[in-house]
C-alpha cells in the first residue's frame, strides 16, 4: 500500500460517519429523482388546481383568502411557490424533499440523545431517509407530511435535552401544518403529570402561533381553527383506508364516531393513571415509550384516519429499531402495512390494492396489542438509554 492510499484510507476511517451519511444523502437524492414526474390524483385534483387559483389571485397576494382545506401556513408555502421559475410539481415535491433530509437529521439529534451513539445516530438518518413511506409521500405523492414530522422530532430532541419551551414552540408550529400534529399532546399531558417540569402555560404557545399567524395572514384570529374544523366534517368514515380497529367492527361513523373520541380519552387516560400509579423512572427510554404507545391508541381508535396518519409513528418505531433493535419487528409491520394503504390511494391495480382491510386491520391490532402488553410488562425498547 502506497503512503499516499494509507493517508486516503486513514482519512476516510476518521470520517466514516460523515462519508456514510453523505453517501446516504446522495443515493436517497437519486431515489426521489425517480419519482418527481410522477402525477398523483390528490396533485391533479388538488394540489394543482390550488396552486393555479393562488397564482391566479396574486400570489402571496391571495394569502388572505382560504384555497383548498389545507392550513395558513402551507397556502403561504404555495403562495411563494408561485414565483419560483420551476414546474409546480417540482415546487411542491422540492418543499417536502427538503423536509425529509431536516426530519432525518432531527432523527438522528434525537437517536443520538437516546444512545450517545453517533453511529446509531448515522443509522438514524439514513433509515429515514431510505424509509419507502418517507420518500413515495414526498417524492411520489407530493405531500407535506415530513414538514410537521420534522417540527414534532425536534420537539422530541428538545424534551429529551429539557428544553420545554422550545420543545411546545416546535409542536406550534407543526400545527400550522397539519392538525395531526395534536396527537402528540397525550404524550405532552403525561409528562406534564408525570415529570411536573413545566408550565401548564406552555401549552397555550400552540393556540398563540396559531392566532399570531393567521392575524399575520389576514384571517382573522381564528382562521387556522376554523380551517381544522372544516377539514374534520369533510369526511365522515371510521377508517378511511388506514387499518385501525374500526375495519373489524364498522365504519358506521354515524354511530361510532363520537363514542370511538371518547373511547380513545378513556383508554388514554387509563395509559395515565397507570404511569401516574407506577411512578417509573422517566428515562430517556421511557420517554419514548410513552410517546409511541399514545401516538399508537390514537391512530388505532380515532375515528377518520386517514392513510398518512400513521407518519410520525412509523418515523418513531424506526429510529427506536434503530437505536435498541426490539422494535425492528414493529416498525417492519407498521412500514409494510402504511405502504400497502399507500398503493390503495395511488396505485390502482397493484396487489396492494387488492389486499383485504380487515386482513391488514388484524396484523395491526395484534401489532399494537403485543407493543403494549411488552410496554406494561417493562420492556427496555432503547440500548443504553440510561439518562
Amino acid at each position: 500500500m502506497t503512503r499516499l492510499e494509507r493517508r486516503a484510507l486513514n482519512w476516510a476511517e476518521r470520517n466514516r460517519i460523515w462519508l456514510f451519511a453523505a453517501a446516504v444523502s446522495v443515493l436517497a437524492a437519486l431515489i426521489r429523482l425517480y419519482g418527481l414526474d410522477f402525477h398523483s390524483g390528490d396533485y391533479d385534483g388538488f394540489l394543482r388546481p390550488w396552486y393555479d387559483e393562488i397564482k391566479a389571485n396574486g400570489g402571496l397576494a391571495a394569502i388572505g383568502t382560504q384555497v383548498g382545506n389545507y392550513n395558513v401556513l402551507y397556502q403561504l408555502c404555495i403562495a411563494l411557490m408561485t414565483y419560483l421559475p420551476v414546474h409546480p410539481l417540482t415546487a411542491y415535491k422540492g418543499l417536502s424533499v427538503l423536509f425529509d433530509y431536516l426530519l432525518a437529521g432531527s432523527a438522528a439529534l434525537v437517536a443520538r440523545e437516546l444512545t450517545g451513539d453517533r453511529v446509531r445516530a448515522a443509522l438514524a438518518y439514513a433509515g429515514v431517509l431510505l424509509l419507502p413511506s418517507v420518500f413515495v409521500n414526498s417524492a411520489y405523492w407530493a405531500q407535506c407530511d415530513s414538514i410537521y414530522t420534522c417540527f414534532l422530532m425536534l420537539s422530541v430532541w428538545c424534551l429529551l435535552k429539557k428544553r420545554d419551551t422550545l420543545a411546545f414552540v416546535c409542536v406550534a408550529a407543526a400545527f400550522q401544518f397539519k392538525l395531526q400534529a395534536i396527537f402528540i399532546l397525550p404524550f405532552l399531558i403525561c409528562l406534564y403529570c408525570a415529570e411536573k417540569r413545566f408550565s401548564i402555560l406552555n401549552f397555550l404557545i400552540i393556540p398563540a402561533m396559531s392566532i399570531v399567524i393567521s392575524l399575520l395572514c389576514g384571517r382573522g384570529p381564528w382562521g387556522t381553527f376554523r380551517i381544522y374544523l372544516e377539514q374534520t366534517g369533510q369526511h365522515t368514515g371510521m377508517a378511511l383506508s388506514f387499518p385501525n380497529v374500526w375495519n373489524l367492527i364498522s365504519d358506521r361513523y354515524d354511530v361510532f364516531g363520537r363514542p370511538a373520541v371518547l373511547l380513545t380519552i378513556a383508554l388514554l387516560g387509563a395509559g395515565l393513571l397507570l404511569l401516574l400509579s407506577r411512578k417509573p423512572k422517566m428515562t430517556h427510554a421511557a420517554l419514548l415509550t410513552v410517546l409511541i404507545a399514545t401516538l399508537w391508541t390514537c391512530c388505532m381508535f380515532l375515528p377518520n384516519m386517514h392513510e398518512r396518519y400513521a407518519y410520525f409513528l412509523n418515523v418513531l418505531l424506526l429510529v427506536g429499531a434503530v437505536c435498541g433493535g426490539q422494535l425492528l419487528g414493529y416498525a417492519a409491520v407498521s412500514e409494510v402495512l402504511t405502504l400497502i394503504m399507500y398503493a390503495k390511494c395511488i396505485w390502482n391495480g397493484s396487489v396492494a390494492y387488492n389486499t383485504p382491510m380487515y386482513l391488514c386491520a388484524a396484523v395491526y391490532v395484534a401489532a399494537y396489542g403485543m407493543f403494549i402488553r411488552a410496554s406494561l410488562g417493562g420492556r427496555t425498547w432503547v440500548s443504553g438509554a440510561g439518562k
